[in-house]
């Protein structure tokens, strides 16, 4: 099962202040809910961490790995988050660009792509 999202945002802040916010592994993790937690392998570029999912009455702790597949500098980062034992990934691009000098562009895009054998049976909860 695959899902794709997009969304487009205009932020009342300078491109280079946007970009600190999100310019690493650990500033993206820092701000994802859905990890509750995780390491940064040395050198930044991955990470190991756990995420909870819940549906209806079943829970589960999910080990995740995540890993920065995209690095332009002020323009452009992209990350993969896979969920092996779910045969799940994840993949997101977040491009930025100014408008103006106190206005910034975010695009973002994702997919998630669901292996798992349940995933038929999940696909209501995705749609």
């Amino acid at each position: 099962m695959e899902l794709e999202i997009e969304r487009h945002e205009r932020i009342n802040a300078p491109l280079q202040l946007v970009w600190e916010e999100m310019d690493s592994l650990e500033q993206i993790l820092a701000k994802s809910p859905q990890i509750s937690e995780y390491d940064v392998v040395p050198g930044g570029q991955r990470a190991r961490g756990k995420t909870k999912l819940a549906w209806g009455p079943v829970k589960w702790t999910v080990d995740v790995e995540v890993e920065i597949t995209e690095f332009e500098p002020r323009q452009r980062l992209g990350f993969a988050i896979e969920g092996p034992s779910l045969e799940v990934r994840y993949e997101g691009t977040i491009d930025l660009a100014p408008i103006g000098e106190g206005e910034t562009k975010l695009d973002y895009r994702g997919r998630l792509d669901v292996r798992h054998r349940m995933a038929s049976r999940m696909r209501g909860l995705f749609n």
